[in-house]
């Protein structure tokens, strides 16, 4: 599916070195306006596109980055404080932008589910759970954030989707929709799953497409989760 985008607005570098910007777009997949950060790294045509209209001047001035290291809220513009963790992932996101320019549906679903058991594993952490496997599994620590009423329902059954989409990518050589796991469940399957608890009050219905629902789906459930479980 090509994205295009129809509006865009309130426009913030990132940072001090001015290397993404923040803004809010409207696009022809979403039905909702959302935040966007823009970026010369994107593995999205459209991505760097839009951060090139952005320095042009296309939308408007673009803010410094605030000394005080604040960026604006989707809804009000009300401005919150970004810590040490937040930059990490700001971080994070511009190494996956630029490791992704091969539009691999797969590498991304590795990628994120990495980052999300090295989330969860730093969250238990940190609050002197630990884990009696001497090598734990993705599964071990979606197992402990539940037992410790870390995660809710929601979350759990988020994580778990997201697991089993990360394990037929990583063990499946033909990876596809349509392929199985041991369960006889497809990707497609738990992808659909992950849209409907969380997803069909954003994104339009888009089920044919492999690429673009690991991006908006899948990649949109592992971001919610990290975010919701940095500290």
């Amino acid at each position: 599916m090509k994205i295009e985008i129809i509006s865009v607005r309130n426009p913030v570098w990132t940072n001090s070195e001015k290397t993404s910007i923040n803004c809010l777009i409207k696009t022809n997949h979403l039905k909702e306006e959302v935040p966007f950060t823009a970026s010369p790294f994107d593995s999205e045509e459209h991505g760097i596109k839009l951060f090139n209209e952005l320095i042009s001047g296309k939308y408007g001035e673009i803010l410094e980055f605030p000394n005080s290291k604040k960026i604006f809220n989707s809804q009000d513009n009300v401005q919150f404080i970004v810590d040490d963790n937040t930059k990490e992932l700001l971080t994070f996101l511009e190494i996956a932008n630029k490791d992704l320019t091969s539009n691999s549906p797969r590498n991304l679903i590795i990628l994120w589910s990495a980052k999300l058991e090295y989330t969860l594993r730093k969250y238990l952490d940190e609050n002197g759970v630990f884990l009696e496997k001497k090598y734990p599994t993705l599964k071990d620590y979606i197992k402990k954030m539940r037992k410790n009423s870390f995660f809710d329902e929601k979350d759990y059954i988020c994580a778990e989707n997201i697991r089993k989409i990360r394990n037929i990518a990583a063990h499946q050589w033909n990876f596809n929709l349509d392929t199985k796991d041991d369960e006889e469940n497809s990707v497609l399957y738990y992808i659909k799953e992950l849209y409907n608890i969380e997803h069909k009050l954003v994104f339009e219905e888009i089920f044919d497409d492999l690429d673009f629902m690991v991006k908006m789906f899948f990649s949109s459930s592992c971001a919610r989760l990290i975010m919701k479980f940095i500290k």
